[in-house]
């Protein structure tokens, strides 16, 4: 109810059963859909979107550094079992945000179109070019991008 008061138009409020505060790809998810002015519980299977894993085993990093690699391995097409988890919980995740901003009809198009981004490697890409850019904004010191 907060999120309507405030004037938001779509917005996914969710918790998974196994404690994530986000889609899981091992346990059903719960919440609450606000969509043009309506709030609806919804309940999102992971397998409903082929994206079912027993655990979020390898998914738990521990660093900054093995989070880059994880989210890399994932966006790279790396082909373990943690790169492939953490590819499914980016799909199902980022496909919820394509949905809820309206670049989507439905969450189902909306993981369809993350899976495709992924696997044609623009998000890598994105992700490169964002490290890049804050690099550059590290490296130039003033909050403005390095020349």
């Amino acid at each position: 109810h907060a999120l309507k008061q405030l004037g938001s138009i779509h917005a996914l409020v969710l918790h998974s059963q196994d404690g994530l505060d986000e889609i899981s790809i091992a346990a059903s998810t719960h919440g609450f859909e606000l969509k043009a002015g309506e709030i609806a519980p919804i309940t999102i299977t992971p397998s409903a979107f082929g994206h079912s894993h027993d655990s979020l085993e390898g998914l738990q990093v521990m660093t900054a550094e093995a989070s880059a690699t994880l989210i890399r391995g994932a966006l790279g097409g790396v082909d373990d079992t943690a790169s492939t988890k953490a590819r499914s919980i980016i799909a199902l995740n980022a496909g919820a945000g394509i949905y809820v901003a309206g670049r989507a009809e439905s969450l189902e198009a909306g993981v369809t179109c993350a899976e495709q981004v992924i696997t044609s490697g623009e998000a890598a890409q994105k992700l490169e070019d964002f490290v890049a850019f804050t690099q550059g904004l590290s490296a130039s010191g003033d909050g403005e991008p390095a020349a």
